[in-house]
């Protein structure tokens, strides 16, 4: 399954990865490069309906996309499949 993100202002934390597991004790944890970096704002449809809205890097619940966005997501998913 494909990871996309964090927002594109957070890849400091995975850049970092590597240095803060030394740090902490655990042993040959490595950066990886995400195949897609989130923007501000951007609308991710993740596991079919679930919707996540990323504001600079707080992904947000359901419950606080607006009704109008959630259903053009939920239709541009559909047409997709």
């Amino acid at each position: 399954m494909p990871i996309d993100g964090p927002h594109v202002d957070d890849r400091f934390w995975i850049d970092g990865m590597a240095q803060q597991s030394r740090m902490s004790g655990f042993s040959d944890v490595r950066s990886f490069t995400p195949p897609r970096l989130l923007r501000h704002l951007e609308v991710e449809l993740c596991r079919r309906y679930e919707v996540r809205e990323v504001s600079h890097a707080l992904l947000r619940s359901i419950q606080s996309v607006p009704r109008n966005k959630l259903d053009q997501c939920i239709a541009r998913h559909r047409q997709a499949a």
